[in-house]
């Protein structure tokens, strides 16, 4: 297995227990918060349609010789969440978006070069984080699974109990 298909698979992977946790959230529960500063997890899964977007921003800026790399700022990205809530108000409609754009990025990952895998990187976030394209490209997967544990919890505090 290429490296390139092992980041693909767990992307996959971490996609497919997302979409089917989320699949299961019902209707009258996807915009409900535990509290008032809580996210839903319409905002979650808002949020994990757009980040193959900023994987593939990763991509191209490396591919162009592009060491230091910035990410939308706050400001932005909060007008960018606010019209893709807007045109995503269902679960299933949610799900689509999430599956196109992770099949974007998975399909553009397969066709990225080993040479731009080992590249090294510095993401512009905090004093700045070090690593490779490779690096960058796994996170994918691991902030799926990690919203992926958040809806799971949401889901548990309004009651629904059943394991996915």
């Amino acid at each position: 297995m290429s490296r390139q298909q092992a980041i693909v698979g767990s992307i996959n992977r971490a996609l497919d227990s997302l979409v089917t946790t989320a699949n299961a959230v019902p209707a009258d529960k996807l915009n409900w918060k535990p509290s008032e500063t809580a996210r839903s997890i319409h905002d979650i899964l808002v949020e994990c349609t757009m980040t193959p977007h900023f994987n593939k921003l990763i991509l191209d800026k490396a591919s162009q010789g592009v060491i230091e790399i910035a990410l939308p700022n706050p400001e932005d990205l909060g007008v960018i969440q606010k019209e893709a809530s807007l045109a995503l108000p269902t679960v299933d409609l949610l799900t689509k978006a999430l599956r196109d754009n992770h099949k974007m990025l998975t399909d553009h990952i397969l066709t990225t070069s080993d040479e731009l895998l080992n590249k090294e990187i510095v993401l512009l976030i905090g004093d700045g984080m070090k690593m490779t394209v490779a690096d960058s490209l796994f996170w994918c997967g691991t902030h799926l699974q990690y919203h992926y544990g958040q809806v799971n919890y949401i889901q548990t505090i309004y009651g629904d109990g059943v394991n996915r």
